[in-house]
């Protein structure tokens, strides 16, 4: 065995390790940006699908800015923050210790469903008025949820196909 060969084996654990903790720092930076969006994250979300639906598209229009600017700008921002928000999600699977356990994925899993439980039990209570006022507003938000990620899917797929040449759609 070479020399080159023992030191990278006494250096894997190591590197492991560092790799790990690497990991848990990121994680613990995104815990932080999610602690400062507690209770905000759904206004911010249909806040920033309006920008980029509606506000960037119309001031890119009436200011006339060249490409879109504004709407580009906003979707990259958009993205950045639905990023952010989906790290936060995957780092709450996470225990007390940074680690990810089967233990815990089932506990998430089981907390969700009580949560739907829940939910359908509170549906069931309302009269009917209010559940369509609620179904309209819940429908209302998530197709405007639902277009910004279209957006996001156009803002990541053009610059792939200028980049590989290749047409998906």
């Amino acid at each position: 065995m070479t020399d080159i060969e023992k030191i990278t084996i006494e250096l894997n654990p190591i590197l492991q390790m560092d790799n790990e903790i690497q990991r848990s720092k990121f994680f613990d930076f995104i815990d932080n940006i999610d602690r400062y969006l507690y209770g905000r994250k759904m206004k911010n979300f249909i806040l920033g699908s309006l920008c980029v639906l509606v506000i960037a598209p119309l001031l890119d229009e009436f200011l006339e800015i060249p490409d879109d600017r504004l709407t580009h700008l906003s979707t990259f921002f958009f993205f950045i923050y639905v990023l952010i928000i989906f790290l936060a999600w995957i780092s709450a699977w996470r225990d007390d210790n940074g680690a990810w356990t089967l233990k815990r994925a089932k506990s998430r899993i089981m907390t969700y469903i009580e949560a739907i439980k829940d939910t359908a039990t509170e549906t069931k209570t309302n009269s009917k008025d209010e559940t369509l006022y609620k179904l309209g507003w819940g429908l209302f938000f998530f197709s405007i949820g639902w277009k910004a990620c279209q957006n996001l899917s156009i803002f990541i797929r053009k610059p792939y196909e200028s980049i590989t040449g290749l047409q998906y759609f």
